[in-house]
C-alpha cells in the first residue's frame, strides 16, 4: 500500500428499518452467513494492510466493542470514537481533527463491498486533490445522488437527492472515501453534517479538486 493510511468505520447507526433485529444489535452487528456485517469490512480493510482502524460508534457500542476489542484477533489495531450525539456522516469524522494527520479513509460498516483498495489509493495519490469519492452506475429510477465528472474523473458537480432525474443511469456516490486532512476545514465542529448534503458540495464549490474513482 505504502503509506500508512488509516481507516475510520462509522459504525454508529441504530438501523431502524431493520427493527425487530436491531433492538438489540447495532446495524453493523447484524449477521450475514454467520458474520457481522462490520466484521467483513474489518476483514477488508485488512487484506489490503490497512490495519489502523478507528470505529465511530453510538448505538449500543459496548456489543462492537465486546467482538472486536483492540482488533488484535482480526490483525489490526482497533479505536474506538463515541458518537453520544448524533453527528451525521461527517460530524462524527470531524471529532477525530486532532488525531488524524495524514491521508484517510472513511467507510461504512453497514456496506459490503469488494473494492482494490491498493488501486483507489495510488489514484488518490495520482492526482493529489482533497478527495477521491468512488462511485458506481445505478440505474435505479431515484437515486440518491448524481455525480458528473470529466475524462480526467474530476467532480464537476455533485447532486445530493436529485428531483426530476430522467436518465437511464447516472454515477453516483457509492460512500467509501478518501480524503486529505484538509477536508477538516469544511466540517463544521458539533454539527449534524452529512458528506453528500453539505461537504462534498461546498468542497466542489470552493473550487478544489474532488475525483471520482
Amino acid at each position: 500500500m505504502g503509506k500508512t493510511i488509516t481507516a475510520v468505520i462509522l459504525a454508529g447507526g441504530k438501523g431502524e428499518r431493520l427493527r425487530p433485529l436491531t433492538d438489540t444489535l447495532p446495524k453493523p452487528m447484524v449477521k450475514i452467513a454467520n458474520k457481522p456485517l462490520l466484521e467483513y469490512v474489518v476483514r477488508h480493510l485488512r487484506r489490503y494492510d490497512i490495519k489502523e482502524i478507528i470505529l465511530s460508534v453510538g448505538y449500543l457500542p459496548e456489543v462492537i466493542k465486546k467482538h472486536f476489542g483492540n482488533g488484535k484477533k482480526f490483525g489490526v489495531h482497533i479505536s474506538y470514537i463515541i458518537e453520544n450525539i448524533p453527528l451525521g456522516t461527517a460530524g462524527a469524522v470531524r471529532l477525530l481533527k486532532n488525531k488524524i494527520k495524514d491521508t484517510f479513509l472513511v467507510c461504512y460498516g453497514d456496506i459490503l463491498r469488494d473494492i482494490n483498495l491498493k488501486d483507489l489509493v495510488k489514484f488518490h495519490q495520482n492526482r493529489k486533490g482533497i478527495a477521491v469519492i468512488c462511485v458506481y452506475k445505478n440505474t435505479k429510477p431515484n437515486p440518491k445522488s448524481i455525480i458528473t465528472f470529466d475524462k480526467d474523473k474530476k467532480i464537476s458537480r455533485f447532486i445530493e437527492r436529485p428531483s426530476n432525474q430522467s436518465k437511464k443511469w447516472v454515477w453516483s456516490n457509492a460512500s467509501l472515501y478518501l480524503f486529505e486532512p484538509e477536508i477538516f476545514a469544511y466540517i463544521a465542529k458539533n454539527t449534524r453534517v452529512d458528506f453528500g448534503k453539505n461537504v462534498i458540495p461546498k468542497v466542489i464549490a470552493d473550487g478544489k479538486r474532488v475525483y471520482a474513482f
